[in-house]
């Protein structure tokens, strides 16, 4: 992509949607659009009413390169540096899972389920989105955001701050040695959306995908370890008639389900709004 002397800036999105489209970038408009909006610093709205203006060099050349990562594979959320989620905007980038919609429905069953006052684990955290979103909308929960990874654990902290929510405490610990080897109260809720993708298969995944920390998204060889460590580690330390909801994969929900057999026999599956198994939420006592 090469910006010219005197484009416009509809001028300009418009080549920006064609480099993107020969790139193999899905939703390439889209994508042009939004990242117009970041480098420019306007809304969508204001972007519209300013189409016709003439883009400067120093916006045209920020735009080109924004373009141009986005083309050689760069996630959007990460060149855009946030994401949203249930509403709100969260920090991402490099060495941290970006916020997905599915897991809404993660984050907004435990708003609707959790007892008043209940203490809540938020286990392999990333961003935090599930923890804080959960937090914002429930003041009276104590929630803990669990995260191992260093890169992540800096986006957490941001993203703790960023929102303003008090009811919410940062963790750092390996999510395999336990809640009490991480010095954490009995809870009430465990939530997690846990690596689950099969080692095998990472290489096949988008090279967007690819981008994203490994550590995020690789399951071990079934892609059931980190659900074999909530069961394990986890689940015990859960009050009686407490709750433990976890995302998995698509195909996935059954086995996640045998798993968790071992330690409770109230077990029930929800769908995602595609119809695909995506919640299993084991129930103590």
């Amino acid at each position: 992509m090469k910006a010219e002397a005197g484009m416009t800036l509809e001028e300009l999105l418009a080549q920006a949607s064609e480099r993107l489209k020969s790139a193999g970038v899905e939703n390439a408009a889209r994508d042009a659009r939004m990242l117009m909006e970041k480098c420019a610093g306007k809304s969508r709205s204001e972007l519209f009413l300013r189409v016709s203006d003439e883009a400067g060099g120093m916006l045209a050349e920020k735009f080109r390169q924004a373009v141009e990562k986005r083309a050689c594979g760069e996630p959007l959320q990460y060149i855009l540096g946030e994401w949203g989620f249930m509403g709100g905007s969260y920090k991402v980038g490099p060495g941290v899972l970006i916020p997905r919609p599915e897991t809404e429905q993660l984050a907004e069953a435990a708003v609707a389920e959790a007892p008043e006052g209940a203490t809540v684990f938020d286990v392999c955290a990333g961003t935090g989105c599930i923890g804080i979103s959960v937090a914002a909308a429930r003041g009276d929960l104590n929630v803990f955001c669990v995260e191992r990874y260093d890169d992540a654990f800096r986006y957490l902290a941001e993203n703790i701050k960023a929102h303003g929510v008090h009811n919410v405490t940062a963790v750092k610990a390996d999510m395999f040695a336990g809640a009490k080897d991480a010095g954490l109260p009995e809870p009430d809720m465990i939530l997690s959306n846990p690596p689950y993708i099969k080692s095998g298969e990472l290489a096949g995944l988008q090279r967007e995908v690819l981008r994203e920390p490994q550590s995020a998204l690789d399951g071990g060889r079934d892609g059931l370890v980190f659900f074999r460590a909530l069961a394990e580690k986890w689940f015990l330390p859960l009050k009686s008639g407490g709750v433990l909801a976890a995302e998995c994969g698509d195909g996935q929900a059954q086995a996640v389900r045998d798993i968790f057999l071992k330690v409770s026999s109230n077990i029930t599956i929800s769908r995602d709004l595609n119809g695909i198994e995506r919640i299993v939420t084991v129930r103590k006592g």
